[in-house]
């Protein structure tokens, strides 16, 4: 088995396994993470700022980590996870 290198087939290759589109891919790669990280970044900053960074960081890794574990996870559908990316996003 011969799998191709790059961004292309990489892309190919998460949209086979998943069963998602190029439109619902696309929408993963940009909405999905950037537009709720561009609104969210200044009170996010703010949180950080305010409150006890140790316990911020560790909550921070901790969200993370689910939204991560459940993208991999078998209910992992389209909207499962761009509700992860967008919680990543965060």
């Amino acid at each position: 088995f011969a799998a191709g290198t790059g961004a292309a087939a990489r892309r190919e290759y998460i949209n086979v396994d998943l069963g998602f589109g190029p439109s619902q891919y696309a929408l993963l790669a940009s909405y999905g993470f950037t537009l709720l990280y561009a609104v969210v970044s200044l009170p996010a900053g703010r949180v950080a700022d305010t409150t006890d960074r140790a316990r911020t960081l560790a909550a921070a890794a901790l969200v993370w980590s689910i939204a991560l574990a459940v993208q991999g996870s078998p209910i992992a559908s389209f909207p499962v996870v761009w509700l992860c990316r967008v919680v990543q996003g965060i």
